[in-house]
């Protein structure tokens, strides 16, 4: 069942959406830094297959999936007016992989420009991660206009042995938002 938490419309030019649990922490991320430094209107938007997850995001519209991540559908209507969508996901975990190439693919066909961000899972998270990663981002780069992709490995690998899993997930999300900010030309 789909529910949208926040239930106010509101209209801007640009979309950024955060995806499954990394997703939605950048979004919340980059919306509170993003405030002081654009000029034009973005719409910040959360969506998770996480209810718990979703209760937890205050001051943009969370947008509740599915179990199984259908129903990106609902997304929809909160890009009505959007001329571009800038997906931000982890992928490798549930809601990311399974959600952000349906997001991808709906906003093409919607005719949006779609520019995707996204961290892939170190090796050390096991095959089956990665492969679900790895569809995911084949899927996703047959829909979007721009795919960029920062592999845990090499944040790991620049942060070096002594780094703890908190400096890591720091890390990569602080990488990814640099890159999301550079294809904004914020």
């Amino acid at each position: 069942m789909l529910h949208l938490v926040d239930n106010k419309l509101s209209f801007s030019s640009i979309a950024i959406a955060g995806i499954g649990g990394a997703g939605c922490n950048m979004v919340q991320r980059h919306r509170h830094g993003v405030l002081y430094r654009v000029q034009m209107q973005v719409q910040h938007l959360a969506v998770n297959t996480d209810r718990s997850a979703i209760v937890r995001i205050q001051g943009m519209p969370a947008i509740l999936l599915n179990a199984d991540a259908s129903g990106v559908e609902a997304v929809m209507p909160w890009l009505a007016q959007c001329k571009a969508l800038y997906l931000l996901a982890g992928l490798g975990g549930y809601a990311g992989s399974t959600a952000t190439p349906a997001l991808a693919r709906r906003a093409r066909d919607a005719g949006l420009h779609t520019v995707a961000v996204m961290g892939m899972p170190c090796d050390w998270e096991g095959r089956r991660r990665r492969t679900t990663a790895l569809r995911a981002l084949e899927s996703v780069r047959e829909h979007a206009a721009e795919t960029f992709v920062v592999h845990g490995d090499a944040v790991a690998e620049r942060l070096g042995e002594g780094a703890s899993i908190g400096e890591f997930i720091k890390g990569i999300n602080s990488w990814l938002l640099r890159e999301l900010d550079a294809r904004m030309a914020l």
